[in-house]
């Protein structure tokens, strides 16, 4: 496949069935996967500036929250582990514009302390005007006790207002109220 990242494919997907049952677009000859695919070639120079979240429950009650993003042509993958109550905590402050709002997961040492972030999630509030800035950390161990210079880091920030936040918000309590396993969140 010639996609820039599996996002592209995603938002690509949506955007096509919406319009088609908007019927603002004749359904084209073909799949709509190789439709998808040649729209992602056309779009493979444009910048992309988003995070996909997912999250994975456990039998235990805990969950896997996972982070893909792509911002400018870079990518990264992290995923942490979670109680609920992290989860509802996290997204309580980040309703309530308590800033600034963090969750952090990743590899726990001895006394349960956070000892390497590998997802990181950070909103601060940018001046007093509505914007909000989301800095991202995530890092991806390509297998269990490798060198630290083998763990492939990203970091970036995306900048939201006030809808983009509200989304992200009701995204993130719908994922983890609802079940809904994933949502994507663009900014600038």
């Amino acid at each position: 496949m010639l996609y820039r990242s599996s996002l592209n494919k995603v938002k690509i997907i949506e955007l096509f069935d919406s319009l088609v049952a908007k019927s603002e677009v004749l359904p084209l000859i073909g799949e709509k996967e190789e439709v998808a695919e040649l729209l992602a070639q056309g779009l493979f120079d444009a910048e992309t500036r988003c995070v996909e979240l997912s999250i994975a429950y456990d039998s235990d009650s805990t969950c896997c929250l996972k982070a893909y993003a792509d911002i400018d042509g870079f990518s990264g993958y992290g995923e942490g582990w979670f109680n609920g109550r992290d989860l509802f905590g996290f997204v309580g402050k980040l309703e309530n514009r308590d800033f600034p709002v963090v969750i952090e997961g990743g590899y726990y040492g001895p006394g349960s302390k956070l000892r390497h972030v590998n997802l990181g999630l950070k909103f601060t509030e940018v001046g007093c005007g509505g914007i909000y800035r989301l800095h991202i950390t995530l890092k991806n161990h390509p297998y269990a006790g490798c060198d630290p210079e083998e763990i492939m880091c990203f970091s970036s920030k995306l900048m939201f207002g006030k809808a983009e936040l509200n989304h992200f918000v009701d995204s993130f309590k719908s994922m983890i109220s609802n079940g809904d396993h994933s949502f994507i969140a663009s900014g600038n």
